[in-house]
């Protein structure tokens, strides 16, 4: 159900919300405002009855990271104002601005973070039916 995927992502995103302090420790830091899912759409991919396409429009709270997660499907997705960073695990980080977009494959290691400034994004992801949108990798 869309719900609970969308609930299982806010949920992980939230609980990822840590603070690294100027020595570079990391401390719980408060719950900073919740990420803002709205689902879009959710259909049957028309040459495979086994995925569905789902689309949420996500509201990013400033200096708000997900944890290090996957996706069991691609993630398409447009930054429509602010900017986040994207990073693939083993990679450097990338800025995506307003206006452009990126892709995540299916099963890669990656997190998204805004920075000072809040953002919001349409993320499109194909996937296989009744699967979460998101899977955090604990260790990451």
């Amino acid at each position: 159900m869309i719900g609970r995927a969308l609930a299982a992502f806010a949920l992980a995103a939230a609980l990822s919300l840590t603070w690294t302090s100027i020595d570079g420790s990391r401390a719980q830091q408060p719950p900073a405002p919740p990420f803002k899912v709205t689902p879009l759409s959710k259909a049957p991919l028309t040459t495979d009855p086994s995925k569905e396409v789902v689309m949420i429009k996500i509201e990013w709270p400033a200096n708000a990271p997900t944890p290090w997660h996957t996706h069991p499907g691609d993630e398409y997705a447009t930054v429509i104002e602010g900017s986040l960073i994207t990073q693939v695990e083993g990679q450097e980080p990338r800025t995506i601005a307003a206006g452009q977009s990126y892709h995540q494959p299916a099963g890669v290691v990656h997190m998204a973070k805004t920075s000072n400034t809040p953002a919001t994004t349409i993320n499109v992801f194909v996937v296989e039916k009744d699967k979460p949108l998101m899977l955090p990798q604990p260790g990451k």
